[in-house]
């Protein structure tokens, strides 16, 4: 867990901060940044798989300036968060950072995959921020996935990778 700074005017304007955290998967019904290829013409939705959150890497490519969507095709992909956390609105913000964690998503078409900061209020200017990643079929049913460290997993996944 980690314990990011909290700054603002009152603990109204924290709680929105956090409301605006809490509520940043709602964004979740656009198409993202396509990490195949030919990128053009797109993909129908069906095909391929959405990919939302603080990413740093997908399957080794620094995409980290290409925004927090993408779309995938099927497949075992190796993603990697970002470090950095920055969550603001304009009467306060949250900051903080995180070790990278490496997620295998074993992804599926017209799936999305979430990575997700929720953040939560202690009292005063301190919050709780935790990492939470899952597989969101598409009934609306979620599957959470798990960070890995195991090298083995993660060269198999990389060996599977579609081209």
């Amino acid at each position: 867990m980690l314990n990011p700074q909290v700054t603002g005017k009152s603990a109204t304007a924290f709680a929105s901060a956090v409301a605006t955290v809490a509520l940043g998967c709602i964004h979740h019904q656009t198409g993202g940044y396509p990490l195949y290829e030919p990128a053009s013409p797109r993909r129908p939705t069906a095909d391929v798989a959405r990919l939302f959150g603080p990413i740093a890497s997908v399957d080794g490519r620094d995409v980290s300036g290409l925004g927090r969507s993408f779309e995938l095709l099927p497949g075992c992909h190796v993603v990697v968060t970002q470090k950095q956390m920055l969550e603001f609105d304009n009467a306060a913000s949250v900051s903080g950072q995180f070790p990278p964690r490496t997620y295998l998503f074993w992804m599926k078409a017209a799936h999305t995959y979430v990575i997700e900061r929720p953040t939560t209020g202690i009292g005063g200017a301190r919050a709780i921020t935790w990492i939470e990643a899952y597989d969101a079929a598409p009934s609306g049913r979620r599957f959470p996935v798990g960070a890995t460290n195991n090298e083995r997993a993660i060269d198999d996944c990389r060996a599977s990778r579609p081209e």
